[in-house]
Formats: C-alpha cells, sequence, structure tokens
C-alpha cells in the first residue's frame, strides 16, 4: 500500500513538471508570435510609382527619362537603408526579397527614343523642304508668305525674292536668278557663259557685245579693250598721235587744229605760230618757258630778240632805246628815229 502511494506521489510529480515545461513553451510562443516583424514592401506600388507608364499620345521626354532613372537609384537606396536599420534595431527577422532592376530596360529605351526623335527631325526637314519648293513653284499669284530662314536675297532685274530652293547667281556685285541673268540685247540666258558689262550693270553676251563696240577714228578697227576719246571721235590709246610727228599722245598734254586734228604742243606751235617778220621763224616759248612773248609793230609780228633798231641794233624793249619808233616803214631807238628823220629832211 505504501509503495502504490509512492508511485503515485512519482507520477503526480512528473505531471507537474510536464505541465510547467509546456506552460513555458506556449509563453516563449506567445512571445515570438507577439514579435513586431517589419512591414514587407508594396513592390507593385512603389513601381507603379517610380516606372510610370508615359501618357498616350504624348511620349516622355529624355529629361523625364533620366529623372525617373536618377529617382529609382536614390529610391533603391533608401529602401535598403531602412530595411538594413530596421534589422539591426529590433529582433532576427526574415530580409524582404530583393527589389527589381530596371537600369538596362531605362537605358534601352533613352538610346531608342533618341533614334525615333533623331529619324523625326530628318523627315520634318525633309517635308517643310519639299513643302517650300511646291510653293514657291506655283504661278497662281497668291501670295506666299516667306519665312526668315528660306529667304536668302532680292534679284536684281525681276524685283523678286530669292529663296534656298530657288537656282541663282552672283554677277556685277548683285544677285540673280539663273533665268533672270540675260543678255540686255537678245534675251538670251548668259549664266555659265562669257560675257561683257557695259556701264555698270548691263550684261551682253559675246555676239551682242561686239555690234555695241565703236570704231577708231585711226585705225577703222573696232576698240574691244579700253577706249580713249579726244577731239569729238574715239580711238585705242595706241592710236591717238599727234599728226605731224606721230608720237603717242596718250596721257600727254596735246591741241587741235580746226581740223580737229590731234597735235602735241610743240608741232602745234611751229605749225600754227605767227612767224616773226625779221627771221622767219615761228614765234614760240623759249626753251624751259611756256609762254612766248609777241611783239606787233607796223602790222607785223617780231620776236622778242628781232625787236631791235634798225640802225644800232639795240632792243627796243630796253628803257635805254626809249620806245619804237617807226620812220618809212623802219624801227628806230629814239635817238636814231631822230637822225632818220633829219637826213630825210635834208
Amino acid at each position: 500500500m505504501e509503495a502504490l502511494d509512492a508511485q503515485l506521489a512519482a507520477l503526480q510529480a512528473a505531471l507537474k513538471d510536464d505541465v510547467k515545461m509546456m506552460s513555458g513553451n506556449k509563453s516563449q510562443t506567445k512571445e515570438e508570435e507577439e514579435v513586431d516583424w517589419p512591414d514587407a514592401p508594396d513592390l507593385d506600388t512603389w513601381i507603379s510609382q517610380t516606372h510610370k507608364a508615359p501618357e498616350i499620345p504624348k511620349e516622355p521626354t529624355l529629361e523625364e527619362l533620366e529623372k525617373a532613372s536618377e529617382g529609382t537609384s536614390s529610391n533603391r537606396s533608401s529602401v535598403a537603408t531602412s530595411t538594413s536599420a530596421s534589422s539591426s534595431s529590433s529582433k532576427p527577422a526574415v530580409p524582404p526579397p530583393p527589389l527589381p532592376t530596371r537600369t538596362s530596360d531605362t537605358s534601352s529605351t533613352i538610346s531608342n527614343l533618341k533614334s525615333l526623335r533623331e529619324q523625326n527631325s530628318k523627315a520634318e526637314e525633309d517635308v517643310d523642304q519639299l513643302t517650300s519648293m511646291l510653293m514657291s513653284n506655283l504661278n497662281d499669284g497668291t501670295a506666299v508668305e516667306v519665312k526668315q530662314q528660306e529667304f536668302k536675297a532680292i534679284c536684281f532685274k525681276c524685283k523678286q525674292p530669292i529663296l534656298m530652293a530657288d537656282s541663282a547667281c552672283s554677277a556685277m556685285g548683285n544677285y540673280y536668278h539663273i533665268k533672270c541673268l540675260c543678255c540686255t540685247k537678245c534675251n538670251k540666258q548668259i549664266h555659265g557663259e562669257e560675257f561683257m558689262v557695259v556701264g555698270e550693270t548691263d550684261p551682253y553676251c559675246s555676239k551682242c557685245y561686239l555690234t555695241t563696240l565703236e570704231k577708231c577714228a585711226a585705225c577703222g578697227e573696232l576698240i574691244k579693250n579700253r577706249i580713249l576719246r579726244a577731239v569729238g571721235n574715239t580711238y585705242h590709246p595706241e592710236c591717238f598721235k599727234c599728226t605731224s610727228c606721230k608720237k603717242c599722245l596718250d596721257g600727254l598734254s596735246f591741241t587741235q587744229n580746226n581740223e580737229k586734228q590731234p597735235y602735241c604742243v610743240e608741232c602745234f606751235q611751229l605749225a600754227y605760230s605767227p612767224k616773226c617778220e625779221a627771221c622767219k621763224n615761228p614765234i614760240v616759248p623759249l626753251k624751259g618757258e611756256t609762254e612766248a612773248l609777241r611783239i606787233i609793230a607796223l602790222d607785223k609780228s617780231y620776236c622778242r630778240p628781232c625787236f631791235v633798231c634798225e640802225k644800232c641794233k639795240m632792243l627796243l624793249t630796253d628803257k635805254a632805246a626809249g620806245g619804237c619808233y617807226p620812220v618809212d616803214n623802219s624801227l628806230y631807238c629814239k635817238s636814231c628815229s631822230s637822225e632818220a628823220i633829219n637826213s630825210r629832211m635834208s
């Protein structure tokens, strides 16, 4: 009987130990259940905020994509930092799953958009150029607005604007449409051909230019280069010569006779100056002088060296001569004239 009581007491003690152990395990389980686990990030919400799809029909610009890419990197850094901080401050917890990376997709999208934008820009330029060419070639009288970047100059002949799409050229310091640069006489287009200019702005083709040329009064040939106009005629510069000595007068002083024949000054003086009554030579300036002294007495011309007293040969221009005293068609000084008169009376 006592043995049974001892066994019963041992069983009760073992049961109490089991109950205590079970209670301890239950409280530990409760503590584990009450751990404040960090909330797992909402990946769908985070991706929709940082990788917002472009609105239709508006496509995202490069600046927006670059900002989105920078925002993605910063958000990843902040999420990783907050996660590690929470893990170190709280009890050990299961780490959240890794965030998806879209760096390669974003870079590829930016590259594709750049290429697409370049293609669109080139296509727009081609369309604008074709439109401009079409509008400029319309001849229905409709006024067409000319954009500043399409305008080049004003055609000197037709006074119409020269556009970027027009064929134009520069000549004589002015701008022309190709079709407007024509011969003044025959109206033939002369772009790309040799042409001559008469005056300042009158172009002529080679054939018509010959009809505008004048002939040299000396040789009778057409004057194709420099022309010299003198004494009412036209000359080649090398053909304009003195009538007497044949010296070229281009750039020299000259004069003309009544028949408009050119002479150098020396030849003209020799040919047309009055002659001295005494020596019979032309009265011309002495060497080194520009003027000649012509003395007229008894309606006759004398040069200065020949104007002397008939008897004493004193120059009648000297004061000592006392002047000129004609006696019987002869010239005397004052003293000799008295003697001539006295001898005549005796």
